[in-house]
């Protein structure tokens, strides 16, 4: 009798524990089931960052080719620009010097005469 009281003793103390234990695999399958949602969260957030920064990637991708040909056409711009200039510069210049020998010429003819 003495040990069916302890069987039955050891069975109630097994059914407590399985019972605690049951208890705390569910609380751990909750647990497990939050994570799993803010997974999906976090996952579905990544995502949509990643979109994000694909298409702000792409927009400064074709403000850097925008960018790039404006600085060609300015450098062309530029480069015209400094052609008319060099060549106003040149006429200038033959200017300048023509009018030096002319100014030369003159003061030459002014000296003979002065000279007479």
């Amino acid at each position: 009798l003495q040990e069916l009281t302890a069987l039955r003793d050891l069975a109630g103390e097994r059914a407590s524990e399985n019972a605690r234990l049951r208890e705390e695999v569910e609380a751990l399958h909750a647990l497990a089931a939050e994570h799993v949602g803010q997974a999906a969260n976090l996952r579905r957030d990544l995502e949509e960052k990643h979109s994000a920064w694909q298409s702000l990637h792409g927009e400064l991708s074709a403000d850097q080719d925008s960018g790039k040909a404006n600085v060609a056409v300015m450098k062309t711009r530029l480069y015209a620009e400094l052609g008319d200039s060099r060549g106003h510069i040149l006429e200038h210049g033959e200017a300048l010097e023509t009018l030096h020998a002319t100014s030369a010429q003159q003061a030459e003819e002014l000296r003979l005469l002065r000279a007479e």
